[in-house]
């Protein structure tokens, strides 16, 4: 990916994160009520472009940094995916002691 086309990525990206955080912040629903998945999705949106920022803004990707938003993904998305152990696959992938840098593709 050419420098020029990173940036691009990357600022649009920014500016949807600063929105989608902000929206979170400002949304007062309480754990456990009716309105609770809506703000959980606005968390999955947040972790969604946290992890494209990660994998656009260099050549190479620090596993556990992967790692680490991929579980946050997983474990959100369990509350909507409940029919899948996504919990499962999420511990499988923190328990996986791999440190190596992960080239990433162009």
């Amino acid at each position: 990916m050419e420098t020029a086309d990173r940036k691009e990525i990357l600022t649009l990206v920014n500016q949807a994160h600063s929105l989608v955080e902000k929206l979170y912040l400002q949304d007062p629903t309480a754990k456990g009520s009716a309105e609770w998945l809506n703000k959980r999705r606005l968390l999955l949106a947040d972790l969604s472009l946290h992890l494209v920022q990660a994998s656009v803004s260099g050549e190479k990707m620090r596993p556990e940094l992967l790692k680490r938003y991929l579980y946050s993904v997983l474990t959100i998305a369990q509350d909507f995916l409940p029919e899948i152990d996504l919990s499962h696959t999420a511990e499988q992938l923190m328990t996986d002691e791999t440190n190596q840098v992960l080239e990433m593709p162009n």
